[in-house]
């Protein structure tokens, strides 16, 4: 139970990646579309 936030989002991450390797590509652009319209 030692684990931050941050490792937790980081394997989240890696597990996402190895089923769908454009799964944080296309996070990135949901993130900078949703900053264009904010």
């Amino acid at each position: 139970m030692a684990e931050t936030r941050r490792d937790l989002e980081g394997r989240l991450k890696l597990m996402r990646q190895k089923q769908n390797p454009r799964a944080e590509l296309e996070e990135e652009d949901v993130t900078t579309a949703s900053k264009g319209f904010s």
